[in-house]
């Protein structure tokens, strides 16, 4: 089991279909799975992780533990840190 991200994004947002893809084939480069949630109909969890805006990325350790959370329109630099949270969690536990 490796780390995971839970990405919450609805249907009608422009920037969720532009960021998914890139987000995912990034992350499946380094062994993380991402889950697509909608927050309308997942409404706990996105309450749980305090997401107000879409696209919102989640990061989960090996445990299902928070790790960081990031949300808006974020560029490569930001999505590459992101995924190196990830990546030391994975060495460290």
């Amino acid at each position: 089991m490796s780390c995971q991200i839970l990405a919450f994004s609805t249907e009608d947002c422009h920037a969720c279909d532009v960021l998914k893809p890139i987000v995912k084939e990034a992350a499946e480069k380094i062994g993380i799975n991402i889950k697509n949630l909608d927050p309308t109909v997942e409404i706990e969890l996105a309450q749980k992780y305090s997401v107000s805006i879409v696209p919102t990325f989640v990061l989960l350790d090996l445990n299902g533990e928070f790790i960081e959370s990031v949300d808006g329109f974020i560029d490569d630099d930001t999505i590459n840190s992101f995924l190196s949270l990830a990546d030391n969690k994975e060495v460290v536990a």
